[in-house]
């Protein structure tokens, strides 16, 4: 038979009051946790609404996909204004190839649209233009809008619609230009006129292939092209109702070329903070040349140069420091040369001079 002494009973009932102070306590901070979560959400507040305009697209591009050329793509953008107050806009684009139509204001609480239209008689392949946005938005003063299209054209150009022309310095120089029309293109490439009298263009028919119709463009550059570099376009005139134009850039180039023809300083104070460096390259497509020095007109413009070793060409570093007064400077670099067609060689150098206290 057990008994229970009462020293033991003492100990049972100690142990049996802390582990009920134990479970109380736990039950407590429960109902307290409880209690506060559902005090702390009644009393969480919705997050403010933004004060003043806000500027808010929902897309800031927009891929039209492929477009052939001579069509015009439609772009257009969904502008939020969650702000308190009008949003004001103002859209310019950043060619001449794109209009732009858009709401001025948008209320509060509102949308808009800008709405664009990109002109693609003069695009090539893969196209981004940029429209640029100004607002009243504090903290969105200024931003872009993104005009993405993949223009196509009827025909594909061989080598490129883009290239150099290199002249021979005498007689006649000939180039052969392919044009492949796209399969199951319909249109024709009925002549080519050339911009510059001194390059003729002459199209022939080619024998179809790989289910494609063909033509062959024949340039020639006449021996009375003048020296130097000179931008050409030859247009292929068509059928097609959407691309009755296909545009060909070419640049001649005759002699030893100066790259770029011309040096622009830019606006400038008349003292920069530092020496102002400019780069010119020389060269030519046929046979070498020696430069063999250079002098200024004007003596604030220190020039230097150096033979590129290998590429048969030299490097023209261009020096402004100091010297000039504010307006419009227009000096010249004379380069001389061995060279007996050129023996002396004009680098225009240009720049406008601020007074120092007005901003450019």
């Amino acid at each position: 038979m057990h008994r229970t002494t009462k020293r033991g009973s003492v100990r049972w009932c100690l142990a049996a009051g802390a582990a009920a102070v134990v479970v109380a306590g736990h039950a407590a901070a429960a109902q307290s946790r409880a209690v506060g979560g559902r005090a702390g959400q009644r009393s969480a507040k919705p997050p403010a609404a933004p004060t003043g305009p806000r500027y808010a697209p929902v897309r800031q591009e927009v891929d039209a996909g492929k477009v052939r050329r001579g069509a015009t793509a439609r772009f257009e953008f969904i502008i939020r204004n969650p702000g308190t107050q009008t949003l004001r806009l103002e859209v310019k684009p950043n060619c001449n190839c794109t209009v732009p139509t858009y709401d001025r204001e948008i209320a509060p609480g509102a949308q808009g649209k800008v709405v664009a239209e990109l002109h693609t008689i003069d695009l090539s392949g893969y196209t981004t233009k940029t429209l640029s946005v100004k607002t009243n938005d504090p903290k969105r003063p200024s931003a872009g809008l993104y005009l993405i299209a993949t223009v196509v054209s009827m025909a594909e150009v061989i080598p490129s619609e883009s290239f150099v022309f290199p002249l021979r310095d005498e007689g006649p120089t000939v180039r052969d230009v392919t044009i492949r029309l796209q399969k199951g293109e319909t249109a024709e490439i009925t002549g080519a006129v050339s911009t510059v009298p001194g390059v003729k263009a002459a199209l022939e028919q080619m024998p179809e292939s790989d289910g494609r119709r063909a033509y062959r463009l024949a340039l020639t550059a006449l021996e009375t092209m003048p020296l130097g570099a000179i931008n050409a376009r030859i247009t292929l005139k068509t059928t097609s109702v959407a691309e009755p134009e296909i545009r060909i850039k070419i640049r001649c180039e005759k002699g030893i070329i100066a790259t770029p023809p011309s040096v622009y300083l830019g606006v400038i104070p008349p003292k920069p903070p530092e020496p102002l460096a400019r780069i010119v390259m020389l060269s030519r497509h046929s046979g070498p040349f020696r430069v063999l020095r250079i002098s200024s007109s004007d003596q604030n413009i220190r020039a230097e140069f150096v033979k590129v070793q290998g590429a048969g060409a030299y490097r023209i570093t261009v020096r402004y420091s100091s010297g000039w007064q504010p307006g419009w400077v227009q000096q010249l670099l004379t380069v001389e040369t061995d060279n007996t067609r050129q023996p002396r060689l004009l680098i225009p150098v240009l720049a406008r001079v601020t007074d120092g206290r007005s901003s450019p």
